[in-house]
């Protein structure tokens, strides 16, 4: 998935093992969502929060199913990286235009 984002382009894919990694220890530490979120928000030039909110939706929507804890994460992934509302709900409102399907569900 982190192939179809073109800021991951360039970047090495052993570099994205071993950031991938990192971000799965620091998860499972103590306070570890703050932690990473955190992280992410120093590493990231502000212009590409909405496309990292982008990637969270993906990832996020992939299975079709959101629940309340998955809700809250996107909030203070928005949050944390500064992305507006009007520019989250055009992200989350192409994520559902991704993945929607010609059966219609009730």
């Amino acid at each position: 998935m982190v192939r179809s984002f073109p800021l991951f382009d360039s970047t090495d894919e052993q570099a994205l093992v071993q950031t991938s990694e990192s971000c799965g220890k620091l998860m499972a530490s103590e306070d570890g969502m703050h932690k990473v979120l955190t992280a992410a928000q120093a590493a990231l030039p502000d212009h590409l929060g909405e496309t990292a909110y982008a990637a969270v939706i993906d990832v996020v929507t992939a299975d079709e199913n959101i629940d309340l804890t998955e809700i809250r994460i996107l909030e203070l992934v928005r949050n944390t990286l500064n992305v507006p509302d009007d520019g989250a709900a055009a992200i989350e409102h192409a994520a559902r235009a991704r993945h929607m399907t010609l059966i219609m569900e009730a």
